[in-house]
């Protein structure tokens, strides 16, 4: 009796996993192109894969589960949805149906559309702070007296 039930639970599996997998969020960029990683300032065509129901509108969270988060809503046209990131960072995007239907979720990391020089001299700032500050250490227990 066991035996039937792990061959009807191992039948039963290939089914259930596609059900949970078949909904996900694809970002194409304007060629087509399948996106991992958006740019700020870019515009991408969001499309839910395996959704029985055209999306409504689009829900972008951008830093989501912090006290700084920016929320923003997309509505969708004709051609789908179209959207671009506004701010860099991890952004959370669902995509809504009808009745307010979340139809899935994925979170991605937007990328800036150029090196930030800010952060470049944080960077810079914080090497010569660290080295510097190590070499300095180094003079004082090597020196004589």
């Amino acid at each position: 009796m066991k035996f039937l039930f792990c061959l009807l639970v191992i039948a039963w599996l290939p089914f259930v996993s596609t059900r949970l997998v078949a909904q996900a969020i694809v970002l194409e960029d304007a060629s087509g192109a399948p996106v991992a990683f958006p740019v700020v300032g870019s515009t991408f065509t969001v499309k839910v894969d395996g959704a029985a129901v055209q999306a409504i509108k689009l829900r972008v969270q951008y830093r989501p589960n912090s006290k700084t988060s920016v929320d923003e809503e997309v509505e969708a046209s004709a051609a789908g949805v179209s959207w671009t990131p506004l701010h860099a960072g991890l952004a959370s995007i669902s995509v809504v149906g009808p009745g307010d239907q979340v139809l899935a979720t994925r979170t991605v990391s937007v990328r800036f559309a150029a090196l930030s020089s800010v952060g470049l001299v944080v960077m810079i700032f914080a090497a010569l702070l660290l080295f510097g500050g190590a070499a300095i250490s180094i003079r004082v227990l090597l020196a004589d007296g």
